[in-house]
This record gives C-alpha cells, structure tokens and sequence, in this order.
C-alpha cells in the first residue's frame, strides 16, 4: 500500500483501485445494495455487497485470477490444476480461458452435474475423483507435481488472499455513510483474511466479523426461523450410515484452515481493545486480542514468509 495512505487516512477511502487492478481483467466491482426490508426488521442499515452478479456468480474469481495472472509464460504453458466443487472450479476455468492456458479441474464424484457441467463450458477439463474435497485435491497436489502443473489454492496462498481482498477496497470506497462492522461468511478463511487485511489498515474503528451456518434453518411465512440441527441429528441417529446420501459426502468440512490466512488475521493491527477472531486449524472461531504494536501493512503481510 502505498505510505501516503497511512492508517486512518480518509484519502486512503477513495483512492480507487489502487490495491490491485488486475482483477478487473475479469471481474466487475459488484454493487453494494441496501436490504430495505431486513434493514427494517433489524432496526439498522444492512448492506449487501453482491458478488452473485460476477461472471461467475462468485467472489472465487478475483483470487483464482489474481494468482494465475502473476504466473510466468512457462507455468501457463505447463498449465495449472485445482480441486474445487463448484465456485473456486469456474473462477479458475474462466480466468484460464482469460490467460490462454489449460486447465484441469479436479471435483468429487458427488458434485452435481450442473456444476461440473458449467465448469467444462468454460473450457477446462473436468476430472470427478474421490467422494470428498480432500480426496479431489489430494490428487490434483499429486498430478500438479507429477506433470508439473501449478496448483491454484482456492483460499491457501498469500495472492488468493490479495485477491478477495478487493473487496473490501470496494466495500470502504462505496460506503457513503459511517461503517461500523462488515459481516463475512467463513469457510476456508480466505475471504475474511483478505477483506479484514485491507479494512482495518484503512479504517481501524471497523470490525470484520466471521459468520458460519449453525446448522439447517426452516423459515416460515412470517420469517421466523427454526433451528432444526438437533432434529437432522436425531434423524441420522435412527439411520445407519451407508443409508445416507453419497451426495451429502461433499459437505464434509475440510481438516484444517490455511496456514497463511491464519498468519494475516494474527498479524493485522487494531487497538488493544478491539478482538479479531483467529481462524484455527481446527476449524474453530477463537478470540484473540491483537498488540497495538504489530504495525503492518497490507502488503508486507502478503510478502512475509513462515
């Protein structure tokens, strides 16, 4: 980030695109839209920052192109590989088609053919192995190595990161009135890490907070919501398990976070008061409070080696 930018700086809210342009190669700078009615029920201003309206329907692109747009002219020749079931699959087929190289993607036997279907029309070869994502990466880390393909992470790597964290450059740009907490769903931790990285360096008094589904919701006509998670679990009790839906396989979580979006969040600055929530390789949410002297910029984060 360039030094004029400092911390809590308000030119650093409207500089433009300055972070990174090369993901506009590709994706658009999504809207930000107001939710009237849940604004209403909730008695404040809920924006929604609408990434379904990429290309892709996903913020997937943004890090899967800014990776593979960094790649030299040998590694696009030799081609790139990825595991994935479904929104980091189509970031990457769509940012290969982009650059010109061959693709191949690795998924699940379970994935739905929908998906794999809207993958191989982007050009890129579909490969279903394993009934899980760790079995569906573990073989595309070992075809990466044995035909000498690059693998594009789909959370895991410190340009990934930089990419999603164009978003929140977005988010801070596009918000007219005062910004007091960007909700963040979590899954590999590479959208929080990106977004958080660049907030807090620009607008220190905004928390970035994780969110995680908790189990099924059943909604009703008046909105109210129902938590049926000890429901599903007395159900799967009665089953035994080889009765259980292979499709339902896929939604096994993967074993552990990854290493460098766990490194960012620790590392970000924020006053003594303020709590950031550390993503764990257990795939927990644990509070940790941050020194005010770890001073650090965006990009020194991303350039920091373990």
């Amino acid at each position: 980030m360039p030094e004029k930018f400092k911390r809590g700086d308000n030119k650093a809210k409207t500089h433009g695109r300055g972070l990174n342009q090369t993901v506009y190669d590709v994706a658009i700078e999504s809207p930000l839209q107001l939710a009237t009615k849940l604004s209403e029920r909730l008695g404040n201003q809920v924006w929604l920052k609408r990434e379904d309206l990429q290309p892709v329907f996903s913020f997937k692109l943004r890090g899967a192109y800014n990776m593979m747009a960094k790649l030299t002219n040998e590694q696009l020749e030799k081609g790139v590989i990825c595991s994935s079931a479904g929104n980091h699959a189509q970031g990457v087929a769509l940012a290969a088609r982009k650059l010109g190289c061959n693709a191949v993607i690795a998924m699940p036997v379970t994935t739905p053919e929908i998906k794999w279907q809207s993958v191989e029309r982007l050009g890129a070869t579909v490969v279903l192995v394993g009934d899980s994502y760790d079995e569906a990466q573990a073989y595309a880390k070992k075809r990466a190595k044995e035909e000498s393909r690059t693998f594009i992470p789909p959370f895991d790597h410190p340009d990934v990161i930089m990419g999603q964290g164009t978003i929140g450059m977005e988010i801070v740009r596009q918000m007219q009135g005062p910004l007091h907490a960007i909700f963040v769903p979590v899954g590999g931790g590479g959208l929080i890490a990106g977004i958080a990285a660049y907030v807090k360096r620009v607008s220190p008094e905004v928390k970035a907070i994780p969110g995680k589904k908790r189990g099924k919701l059943g909604r009703f006509e008046k909105g109210t919501c129902l938590n049926l998670k000890a429901r599903r679990r007395k159900r799967k009790e009665e089953r035994r398990r080889d009765w259980i839906p292979k499709a339902k396989k896929k939604m096994r979580k993967t074993k552990r976070k990854g290493k460098n979006q766990v490194r960012v969040v620790r590392v970000l600055r924020s006053s003594p008061s303020w709590f950031v929530c550390t993503l764990l390789h257990q795939r927990v949410v644990q509070r940790k409070e941050i020194s005010s002297n770890n001073t650090i910029s965006l990009l020194s984060v991303m350039e920091t080696k373990d």
